[in-house]
């Protein structure tokens, strides 16, 4: 190509003065991550440095009309604002200086003017006092006066042009940190849904021209998109600006080869390339089976694999074949980043994630199946919009007269009140409550059409019995007998009550009384119960949480968007939460679970099918949505989120999980206990660091088994053996009978494994129903001890028997072969005997003895 004078001095310049990135790479980490800072220092400032002396040269001698660039303003005493106005008006100049200039490269490519408008063509991505930054697509002649004139050692004090830095958007500017590794380690994951999310530069939406480039290929058989990616091997250009590059940092006058670093680099793009799209099978399954997706508002297009009309997710099981294609892709002057990632998961997910693992995102007993399915749940609370996405059932006949109508796609029972507020106009609390427990989303109210939301409840394949305690605009109207409350939910089957409601009184109350009757009665029915939200002081907790065979649920902080300013984490127990003892010295909450600023389900009596809305649009902690989603805070929250769990412990046993961590039908068991589930929740809870001591922070401390955090918070990857997720083993035993002075031995050696270093036992037992006012309320007295050795233990972090409690747990660390022996003895009964549950956790060896 033939250059004229002014191009010929354009080049010199930017050798001699702007061979070096014009903003640093060290700039760049404060805007943007990219894959180069997983890299080295040395390496990643080299392979910066040389990419945009690459890309700075290719401005001037390659023929694209526009290109994406960072550009910054760090003019002084300026506003984001009057930055961005500036960046633009020089621009305008640019263009209105330049347009008829002969040797300028044209602005499109038959050479006339493209309409521009320069506010269009800038995104803003950073905005503090030292500078502002956007995104921007530039037309080539444009970005070359910019350029040169930003690098001008005579323009350098000048006010317009002095404050303004320009880079070419390199290859590894545009690769979000950590693409590469994602892809690396799941493309050949079948079970994991892959999808790569590519930014256009501002005013670029042409995804298919770009794809169609993508799979054209040259004349040597090459991709016409592959060959412009500047770490390709056959780049001499780019090896001769790796060796200044290298010069350059390690202060020699010349480097004559690549360090190993940039050589390595190469290989593994030349054979990702070769291997990929540039290869005689040029990844032709997964293009046929990929869906690329139209460019957003905001200049986001996704690319999902195995998608298409095959639905095949091996298609995508090449990591040469996504790789090259993020390699064509971020060498495409019209796209500006390129991400792989996990695919969007929901955004209850926060406590979904919390109370299965402890683990960011990771939700082992979903993975595994465990979803609530055929689990029936009642709720009772204010009301329940009903036509919420997350319930609807678009099918004719939805009665809310207490009819049983197990077919229904999420309510299967509505019972009314009187003066029933049946859409939950009033509150809205209902709604919220029922979405943390079981919302799963449909598109047109059928099972057909449900999908993966953004707040799906703990049990998302669950179903709810709703009784509606609503009376107009005011809650709660309970019955004051069990079979009024309870009765409808058991007749629809339901195993839970979800129960986030009750009052200030400490003591044994009477629907303690009648909570723990029905119990009593019912021992396959558990009522999970709100501590209340009393706050720090000692002796808050509300009944009827004070009630013996249910479980008192406290509030511990979430994760993430969650978060008020000064919360600590899920680690932490929420202010607000009630504390211990009951009247009678029992401790209380029994668990705690998030329950501080939880997104779920919002009512939106008004509307028909609302639902959540994009996640981009989710409020933090506390904000509010025209969506029909809702922040709500309090113990409430934290009992629907343990029903939840509770759920998905209740279909791990009758789906025959246990003793294996695997779906096995003749492992069944038909109808846990009561008794049971609240066993192995206790089992695996795990202790927190702290509370906060007021709504926007400050400290206190909390040790199990004190009366902030009980046994801790729930945890099921902890509580239950799960295959392929944990090592541990359980020893489970259910509606074990004992009778006056008799005892039970369980004995095992104890070995070494990942998942645990020690032996946890718990006891649950259904006690009889007190009097209202009792003081010393536990009527049948069992004791759990364990030897370990010559050593041993009590439970509840206690030194000696506990007389005081119905659950009782001992969780202590043992040594390699170390001889373990459990035992549960009746030490005082009012009855004859009395059944008891039982799960021991750890990695045991041997059977045990009875």
């Amino acid at each position: 190509m033939k250059l004229s004078i002014r191009a010929f001095l354009f080049l010199l310049q930017m050798q001699n003065a702007a061979l070096a990135a014009n903003i640093s790479f060290s700039t760049y980490q404060n805007i943007l991550n990219s894959e180069l800072d997983l890299h080295a220092n040395e390496d990643a400032l080299i392979a910066y440095d040389a990419e945009a002396d690459f890309l700075f040269e290719s401005v001037y001698t390659d023929n694209a009309s526009f290109g994406g660039y960072m550009v910054c303003h760090t003019g002084p005493n300026l506003n984001g604002q009057h930055r961005m106005q500036r960046l633009q008006k020089i621009v305008d100049d640019i263009i209105a200086e330049t347009s008829d200039h002969d040797d300028m490269v044209p602005l499109n490519d038959d050479d006339g003017m493209v309409p521009f408008n320069s506010s269009d063509m800038f995104d803003p991505v950073y905005n503090k006092a030292d500078a502002t930054c956007a995104l921007a697509n530039l037309p080539s002649g444009v970005a070359k006066q910019l350029i040169g004139r930003t690098n001008s050692r005579l323009l350098k004090g000048n006010e317009m042009y002095g404050h303004v830095a320009v880079q070419p958007m390199t290859s590894y500017m545009k690769m979000r940190s950590g693409t590469i590794t994602h892809v690396e380690e799941v493309a050949e994951n079948m079970g994991v849904l892959k999808y790569l999310s590519v930014q256009m530069c501002p005013g670029s939406s042409d995804m298919p021209q770009i794809m169609e480039r993508v799979k054209s290929r040259d004349e040597f058989g090459r991709s016409l998109a592959s060959r412009n990616f500047v770490w390709y091997g056959r780049q001499e250009r780019m090896h001769e600006h790796l060796r200044r590059s290298l010069s350059r940092h390690r202060g020699m006058e010349e480097v004559k080869d690549m360090s190993v670093q940039h050589q390595r680099r190469m290989d593994r793009w030349d054979r990702a390339l070769a291997q990929g799209i540039d290869s005689d099978h040029a990844c032709a399954a997964m293009f046929e089976d990929l869906v690329v997706g139209s460019v957003s508002k905001f200049g986001v297009s996704r690319i999902d694999f195995g998608t298409g009309s095959q639905g095949d997710m091996s298609s995508a099981a090449s990591a040469d074949c996504i790789l090259s294609l993020i390699a064509a892709l971020s060498a495409q002057p019209e796209i500006c980043g390129v991400e792989s990632a996990g695919m969007p998961t929901t955004m209850n997910d926060y406590a979904q994630w919390i109370t299965q693992s402890g683990t960011n995102n990771y939700r082992p007993f979903w993975d595994q199946g465990v979803t609530g399915k055929n689990v029936i749940v009642q709720v009772s609370d204010t009301g329940l919009d009903t036509d919420h996405c997350h319930f609807y059932d678009s099918s004719s006949g939805e009665l809310k007269d207490g009819t049983v109508q197990s077919n229904r796609r999420k309510v299967v029972q509505y019972v009314p009140q009187p003066d029933t507020d049946d859409s939950d106009v009033y509150d809205g609390h209902g709604t919220h409550v029922v979405g943390s427990i079981l919302a799963k989303r449909s598109t047109d109210g059928t099972v057909g059409g449900e999908e993966a939301g953004n707040l799906e409840g703990m049990a998302k394949d669950a179903k709810v019995a709703f009784f509606d305690l609503g009376a107009g605009n005011s809650c709660c109207f309970v019955p004051g007998d069990t079979a009024t409350l309870f009765g409808p939910g058991v007749d629809a089957g339901a195993k839970f009550h979800s129960a986030s409601w009750g009052n200030s009184d400490s003591s044994y109350s009477f629907y303690s009384s009648i909570f723990d009757q029905f119990a009593y009665d019912n021992d396959d029915f558990l009522s999970i119960v709100a501590a209340g939200n009393s706050g720090t002081s000692l002796n808050s907790v509300g009944s009827p949480a004070t009630a013996k065979n249910i479980i008192a649920v406290g509030a511990s902080q979430s994760e993430g968007r969650d978060l008020y300013s000064g919360n600590e984490g899920m680690d932490y127990l929420a202010y607000f939460s009630s504390r211990g003892p009951t009247n009678d010295g029992r401790m209380k909450p029994d668990l705690v679970a998030p329950g501080h600023a939880i997104l779920s389900s919002g009512a939106r009596p008004s509307q028909v099918n609302e639902c959540e809305g994009p996640s981009g649009s989710f409020p933090s902690a506390g904000g509010s949505s025209t969506y029909g989603i809702a922040y709500m805070s309090g113990t409430s929250m934290a009992t629907p989120v343990t029903t939840g769990n509770a759920a998905l412990v209740r279909q791990y046993f009758m789906d025959g999980y246990y003793p294996s961590g695997s779906a096995n039908s003749a492992n069944a068991m038909s109808n846990p206990s009561a008794s049971l589930i609240k066993a192995v929740l206790i089992n695996g809870a795990q202790s927190l660091l702290g509370s906060s001591s007021s709504w926007n922070g400050g400290f206190l401390p909390v040790t199990d088994y004190d009366n902030n955090i009980g046994f801790g918070r729930v945890n099921l990857i902890t509580s239950l053996p799960l295959s392929g997720e944990n090592s541990i083993i359980a020893e489970i035993h259910d509606r074990v009978p004992i009778s006056n002075g008799q005892f039970v031995e369980y004995e095992f050696d104890s070995s070494q494994c990942e998942s645990t270093n020690g032996v946890s036992a718990t006891i649950v037992w259904t006690d009889p129903p007190n009097s209202s006012g009792c003081s010393n309320c536990v009527l049948n007295d069992l004791d759990l001890k364990m030897e370990v050795g010559s050593d041993t233990y009590y439970p509840n972090g206690l030194s000696s028997a506990d007389s005081t409690n119905n659950s009782e747990r001992i969780r202590q660390t043992v040594a390699d072969d170390a001889l373990v022996k459990i035992t549960v003895t009746a030490s005082n009964l009012v009855t004859s005997s009395q059944n008891y549950a039982i799960s021991i956790l750890g990695c045991l060896e041997g059977k045990s003895k009875l």
